[in-house]
Parts: C-alpha cells; structure tokens; sequence
C-alpha cells in the first residue's frame, strides 16, 4: 500500500518555486517532489539508503540530489527563504532563543574530534522560542560547547523579503549549566544579548525565576516541534562528506515549515 506524502502541498508550494530549474537536454530527472520524499524518509527513519521503499527513486538518486543541492547551496536557499517568511508573518520567537549541542559518535570525517566518550562530532543548534532553527554548526567533538557558542550565534542570520540587513539578535539566550562561563555572558551582552544559564535539574523554575516569563513559547496547537533526525555513521561519510551535515539543514526546512502548518 502506498504511503501518505511526507511532503504536505503547502510544504511543497514553498519550496518547489526555490529549485533549479531541470536541465532541458538528456535524460529526464527523477521527480523532484518524490525525491525530497524519499531524502525525509530516511530522515525521519535513520534507516539507510538501501533500505529506502519503491515508492520513491532510488536511494543512489535521492542521494545525488541531496549531495548536489547541498553543493548548490539550494537546501540553505530553501531554509533562509523559509525563516524570511516566517519572519515577516511574525511567526519567529525572538524573545529568547535556545543553544545546546549533541555529540554525534563518529570515528572518520571532518569535523572528528576526541572526548572522553571517545571520538566524534559536536552538532551544535540555537532555536527560537518555539523551537524553529535559526542557525547550525559542525564542530569537533573537543572543545566546550561553551566555546563553539559564540560562533553557532553568528549563523543566526534571518534574511529580510524586503531591503534591510539579515536580523540577527534575539533579546536572550537560554542555554544549561555548562554555559555558565564569565567570558560567555561578556561576549553576550556586548551583542546586546542577555544570556541565561540554567541548572539541568530546575530548567523550566529557574528559566521562570529569573526571567519572570515561561521558557519559550509552550503554544504549539498540539504540534509537535521535536527534531526529525537521521542516523549519522562512519558509513554515511565514506564518500568524504558528512551526511549529518545535510540532514541539518533539511531537518531545519522541516522544522521551519511545521511553522505553517
């Protein structure tokens, strides 16, 4: 039996007018809807490639266009375009942001670093108020996050429909116990950022103490903002690139879209 689109129309109304344009000699291309369809289910399973259902092209060809529009820059495209929109409908939680990172247990590729969990790769995320990524990194699993914050809050860069700068600063940042750092909270507040570190164990009542609003916006009309993400294994970069580092951007125009909804 056929399985239900994983791409809703309004999804694919924004991001179908933003691809390139298929070439109009050789060989037709492989529809370009069933081929994201087929990207998401691998994402949303963290199933590999060779699993990947009948129903979509084949798994070498989801493959090519993820690693070719990633080349393109078509998935950042897509992503920036998405957030500009979500922007100017007001739809983005700018009152406060969030930062965390999560190691991803790698042996091979770039971005591998040791830990004294054992070799891998920092992937680093800040989210807006009701969980809408606004900016992503790949680092080395080795140094603090504490430290590879800084420059994930650089990526944060929401481009305008119309003239004006990319909107870039949030009003505070929210972020756990191991952000706790003096030379952090300066670094913040030179940004026109107010920073506030949490105690793991009483997120949600210090969040509230201190700031005297609730962490973040808790509306999501029963909609659930949690990542859709895929495996990442040494066996996923045997071609020299990282397949985590595609799979954020597209779990990025995932999570923006669930937005519109």
């Amino acid at each position: 039996a056929m399985r239900e689109p994983l791409l809703s129309e309004h999804a694919w109304t924004k991001i179908k007018p933003l691809l390139p344009e298929p070439r109009k000699t050789g060989r037709p291309r492989a529809d370009d809807r069933s081929v994201i369809e087929g990207i998401l289910w691998v994402l949303r399973t963290g199933a590999r490639w060779r699993y990947l259902p009948s129903q979509y092209p084949s798994s070498a060809t989801c493959w090519r266009r993820l690693r070719d529009w990633e080349q393109d820059d078509i998935w950042l495209k897509i992503w920036r375009q998405i957030l500009a929109e979500l922007d100017a409908d007001s739809l983005l939680a700018w009152e406060e942001v969030f930062v965390d990172g999560a190691l991803l247990p790698l042996k091979k590729g770039e971005c591998v670093g040791k830990t004294k969990r054992g070799k891998g790769t920092k992937w680093m995320v800040v989210v807006d108020g009701k969980g809408v990524p606004l900016g992503g990194q790949l680092a080395s699993a080795s140094p603090a996050e504490v430290k590879l914050a800084p420059p994930l809050i650089d990526e944060i860069k929401v481009p305008r429909l119309g003239p004006g700068r990319p909107r870039k600063r949030p009003k505070r940042l929210i972020a756990d116990k191991a952000y706790d750092s003096t030379a952090f909270r300066i670094d913040m507040h030179l940004r026109g950022i107010k920073p506030i570190n949490l105690d793991a164990k009483t997120e949600s009542e210090t969040c509230s103490m201190r700031t005297g609003e609730p962490c973040g916006d808790t509306r999501n009309d029963g909609k659930s903002n949690e990542p859709l993400l895929g495996s990442a294994t040494s066996e996923d970069c045997s071609l020299g690139m990282s397949i985590s580092s595609l799979f954020i951007v597209v779990s990025f125009i995932e999570l923006a879209l669930i937005t519109f909804r």
